[in-house]
């Protein structure tokens, strides 16, 4: 684990439960050697002990049995980003979880990055009682958690049960990345990773352009226009089309999901970070007049409705 970063939930939810189908498998084995030392003939495994072996040692095997396991979760400040009725135990993404692999989250606590996590995060070790999965901050946390003895070696599991999509990803940071929760030579941890880096774009929905007879954008003032037409004139055609979601976070940083940095960067604005300005002088960038601009254009977007208002809530 990367130190005074995150781990990423998703990740550490399939260990641990293939975790778990390697404790059932490993208990069956046993079983089974129990019987042949007592004379009694092993029979051939049934579909069932075959769906578990599978599930056990293969990426997206999927368990004959719901498997409930139980987490740590990190929360944010609200739950505006998930549709109506939905939880951080019944969404889209569980769901999905649930259909492929038949896996389902119990959340044992869901808390704020802002140190009621952390808290809970202690106190769950001090009493040796810490959820299947949990994200851990910090290499002190998971270094006392390997110590204590309440974290699983993850070798076998990585090697058995990670997709070659993820073991190409670690394997562009080098040896650097999982030696970093590794004690030992032994995994305890998968370290949080940036996959997405790149340009940032813009997709419009060409069937609500080729709906509305309008032309393809050749800029972005085209684009944010094509948009005010979506919102104006309900291109959805359910009453409710809204403005671009956009991320209550501004200023995104290392995050650019649903973030509006590419509006910071047309106006040559580099907010939250130290700059030399045209005289070569250091400067901040959220102070700079082209930060000033671009605030005052999405403003604009913002009363205009391009910018869905709801943003913030």
């Amino acid at each position: 684990m990367s130190k005074k970063k995150y781990l990423p939930a998703g990740l550490l939810t399939v260990a641990a439960l293939l975790i778990i189908g390697l404790f059932v498998y490993s208990s069956g084995q046993n079983e089974d050697k129990e019987k042949q030392e007592t004379g009694t003939a092993a029979a051939d495994p049934t579909e069932e002990e075959r769906m578990w072996e599978e599930a056990s040692h293969t990426p997206l095997g999927k368990y004959p049995e719901t498997v409930e396991y139980t987490l740590g979760k990190i929360a944010g400040s609200n739950n505006s980003n998930l549709p109506v009725g939905d939880t951080y135990e019944d969404n889209a993404y569980t769901r999905y979880l649930k259909e492929v692999l038949n896996i389902q989250n119990v959340d044992i606590f869901e808390l704020e990055s802002d140190g009621s996590y952390e808290e809970a995060l202690q106190v769950a070790i001090s009493d040796r009682e810490i959820p299947d999965v949990l994200v851990v901050n910090g290499w002190d946390n998971l270094e006392r958690l390997v110590e204590n003895g309440l974290v699983e070696d993850l070798t076998q599991v990585y090697e058995e049960c990670t997709t070659d999509t993820i073991k190409e990803m670690y394997e562009s940071y080098g040896d650097d990345l999982l030696d970093s929760a590794a004690f030992d030579g032994k995994l305890y941890a998968f370290p949080n990773t940036a996959i997405d880096d790149g340009e940032m774009l813009l997709w419009l929905r060409t069937d609500w352009i080729e709906k509305l007879g309008l032309e393809e954008p050749g800029s972005m003032d085209e684009a944010m226009e094509i948009i005010r037409e979506f919102v104006e004139r309900d291109a959805s055609g359910s009453g409710q089309t809204v403005g671009l979601a956009c991320s209550t976070e501004v200023i995104s940083g290392s995050s650019d999901t649903y973030g509006v940095d590419g509006i910071f960067t047309r106006f040559g604005a580099a907010p939250e970070k130290w700059v030399l300005d045209d005289s070569g002088q250091v400067v901040y960038g959220s102070l700079t007049s082209g930060t000033k601009e671009a605030l005052g254009y999405l403003n604009g977007l913002y009363e205009e409705g391009i910018l869905d208002s709801r943003f913030l809530l």
